[in-house]
């Protein structure tokens, strides 16, 4: 998108979550403006609609229907859309910002080399695929809705906004000079419209003059007329004038029958393996202030003080005005961006500097609580004053002595290890307490602490949760604008079977800390299980850029990619895990199941025996895993079938998301020995206790036959409900939405 040549609305907060930062462009429909998402801390593409089409009658009401269909749509080739609202007296929808210019740009310097149009055209072949397989159609293909942007991709944008105009405006319902000829003749659109579109957008690339030319009559009539064809379309290479000629057929009927067989036709031109269509444009805008906090050097005892030292500046530089938090780094020598790095040994040091600059501005502080929260707020300032950022917004945090905030430190450092480490990271929150307990940090530890032990423990104690519950609700009830507060409420509600309100208090917390890693980590994994692969992984990497020495987010991408299928990339990431030292617990449980995902029994074995070797270390749920594995090596099921899912099904089995996770475990692994009835009643129990894994459940292997039982498809449609109503909570209607702030208290964050 290329910047347009006034202001508009830039510097306004639209729904007191999106800050106008550029305009980007304008069109019939209304402004599009690059804007922040606060509450999530993602740059958007912000279109905000113009009056006389918002008030057509039910034109809003049928975008917004299109708009939660077409956020199913989750392929790197289409520009998600996430949001419709109405707030401040402005209509508004928010867009993936997507950098980088439009074919209709690039096509104003004439045709594009045949290669580079093929590989673009392959590329809306498969965003349009993904956009038919759940029932959406684009309708308004054309190229100023594709963007090929600047990280290479082709991305094909505005879906669903065809349906913000009247149902009998026929011309301004699609484009005329991409509309379908049944599109034109107002009958219900199809995917051959796609297709038609489609066709006539690959002529004008390697042509570089549209198909149809003149006015909306001359258009619309020609469309209509069997015998027309292009001027240009004879100068084309008869393979691939065959091609297009077959896309752009008079009768539905006669185009190709989906974009896959189009994409098949593609396949076989020669050029199409060309990769030039990837630098065809490129696009800049106006940046934000921007900080750059780089993952923390630090070993050793006092590495936990550093930790520490980084959650005080990034608390402080998170409050600032128009100061802008990147969760990655920027490349070598961009101009503008303070980069920030945190390193321990006998002293602390904060050193900043900006590429370009010859200044180089750098704090030490010794190794001691106070010392580093003061020089917290030293370095912020100073960061502030480099790239020209604001003041600090938002409520000054509560005193708290030096001995409680080192033990907080140390048990927030202890929980970014494996699950062992953050059990034991509950004492030191524990001792805090003694020392200040009312501090809503401190309680938030507490209850994130016992959550982890309702789904770590053995065996676990159902006050477990009762206590996270009221350790939560005090320290979120005392703190609302605490991003601890509201992660751990997040935790509470997600360990309880409620997904939903868990995302709101997740995105609150991101929202108020933008760098809090376990924030985006709960997120990720959230949208993940919901089969929102797009956004999920790209969070969980987010995630991993923060903080390098994270464990469990690997695990989460590694079992994506297996689900997937692609088991290269799942054997990646394993790799990594392992020499980083990843914990024996979690490294065999995973292994064990993607094995019998795979059904290597090989590999069963080996790690079976590697177990008996390390006997005495951690397992979790130790007697579960080794009888399922016994059972597929020696064909024990039927034996110990009713004992493993009477353990499963008692009561007070710690946390519903653990009950969940222990059925989908036997759920998959009765399914794998063709238990149907077990592996349904299990299934049952998971969906009971909140399950939202809608990844798994269409993509397990080992379900394969579950799916065509029909006890399968009752099951199915809960768990696809709770994953679409967890990215309403992220992206729903505005004005309706419920919000981390209206669950229990609301704020001020001005």
């Amino acid at each position: 998108m290329t910047a347009a040549t006034d202001v508009g609305l830039v510097g306004a907060t639209i729904a007191d979550r999106y800050e106008l930062v550029e305009l980007l462009g304008r069109g019939g429909m209304g402004d599009v403006y690059r804007a922040l998402d606060r509450e999530l801390d993602d740059a958007v593409a912000l279109k905000i609609v113009r009056d006389e089409v918002a008030r057509i009658p039910g034109v809003l009401a049928r975008f917004r229907a299109e708009v939660k269909l077409a956020r199913r749509v989750t392929h790197n080739n289409v520009a998600r859309t996430f949001e419709l609202g109405h707030a401040d007296g402005l209509t508004f929808f928010t867009m993936e910002l997507v950098q980088g210019v439009s074919l209709a740009d690039r096509l104003t310097r004439g045709a594009i080399p045949v290669g580079e149009a093929l590989a673009v055209a392959a590329a809306l072949c498969d965003a349009l695929a993904a956009a038919h397989a759940v029932g959406v159609i684009h309708r308004d293909l054309k190229p100023a809705n594709v963007l090929l942007a600047d990280d290479g991709r082709v991305v094909l944008t505005d879906f669903g906004v065809a349906t913000l105009v009247a149902a009998d405006d026929v011309v301004s319902s699609g484009t005329p000079r991409y509309m379908a000829p049944e599109q034109a003749r107002g009958e219900a659109a199809t995917p051959a419209v796609d297709v038609y579109a489609l066709g006539l957008v690959l002529y004008e690339m390697v042509t570089g003059t549209p198909a149809f030319v003149g006015g909306v009559g001359t258009v619309l009539d020609a469309k209509q007329d069997p015998s027309w064809a292009p001027t240009g379309l004879a100068a084309i290479e008869p393979g691939l004038r065959a091609i297009i000629a077959r896309a752009i057929a008079v009768a539905p009927a006669e185009r190709w029958p989906d974009v896959g067989r189009l994409a098949q036709a593609l396949g076989a031109e020669p050029q199409v393996a060309s990769s030039g269509a990837s630098r065809v444009g490129a696009a800049s805008g106006r940046d934000l202030p921007t900080a750059v906090i780089l993952p923390p050097r630090a070993d050793g005892d006092a590495g936990y003080l550093i930790y520490g030292l980084q959650d005080e500046l990034l608390r402080r530089l998170s409050r600032r005005a128009r100061l802008r938090l990147l969760r990655r780094g920027q490349p070598e020598g961009t101009p503008g961006v303070v980069n920030v790095e945190l390193a321990g040994g006998e002293r602390a040091t904060i050193t900043a500097w900006v590429a370009g600059r010859a200044d180089l501005v750098t704090v030490t502080a010794p190794l001691e609580v106070d010392a580093l929260v003061a020089a917290a707020e030293l370095a912020s300032r100073l960061v502030a004053t480099t790239v020209g950022a604001g003041a600090e917004r938002g409520v000054d945090d509560p005193p708290l002595p030096a001995a409680a905030r080192g033990l907080l430190w140390r048990g927030r450092d202890l929980g970014r290890i494996d699950g062992v480490s953050r059990l034991a990271a509950h004492a030191e929150f524990a001792a805090a307490a003694a020392l200040a307990p009312r501090d809503p940090r401190i309680m938030a530890g507490l209850a994130i602490g016992e959550v982890r032990a309702a789904f770590f423990s053995e065996p676990t104690d159902p006050q477990q949760m009762v206590r996270a519950e009221a350790y939560a609700t005090a320290a979120i009830t005392a703190a609302p604008h605490e991003a601890e507060a509201q992660l751990a409420y997040g935790r509470v509600r997600f360990h309880s079977g409620d997904a939903v309100a868990a995302a709101g208090h997740f995105r609150a917390a991101i929202a108020r800390a933008p760098y809090l890693a376990e924030a985006h980590e709960w997120l990720g994994r959230l949208l993940l299980e919901a089969g929102f692969l797009v956004d999920g992984m790209a969070r969980v990497r987010d995630v991993l850029d923060m903080d390098p020495g994270l464990e469990m987010p690997r695990w989460d991408l590694a079992r994506a990619y297996a689900l997937e299928g692609q088991w290269a990339e799942y054997e990646a990431h394993v790799a990594e895990l392992e020499r980083r030292g990843a914990s024996l617990a979690v490294r065999y449980a995973s292994r064990l199941r993607t094995a019998g995902w795979r059904g290597d029994l090989a590999e069963v074995a080996m790690i079976r025996r590697e177990i008996d070797r390390s006997a005495a270390g951690p397992l979790f749920e130790r007697n579960l895993i080794l009888a399922v594995t016994d059972a597929m090596l020696h064909g024990q099921w039927a034996a110990m079938r009713d004992r493993v899912v009477a353990t499963i099904t008692a009561s007070g089995a710690g946390s519903s998301r653990r009950r969940a996770f222990l059925g989908q475990l036997v759920a998959e692994a009765s399914a794998g020995f063709g238990d149907l009835d077990t592996a349904a009643t299990m299934l049952a129990f998971a969906v009971e206790h909140g399950l939202i894994d809608r990844h798994w459940l269409e993509r397990c292997p080992s379900l394969a036959r579950l799916r065509g039982d029909p006890r399968y498809p009752p099951l199915h449609r809960v768990v696809v409900e709770r994953a679409d109503a967890i990215l309403d909570a992220l992206y729903g209607d505005h004005a309706a939405r419920a919000t981390a702030d209206t669950l229990l208290v609301s704020t001020d964050r001005s």
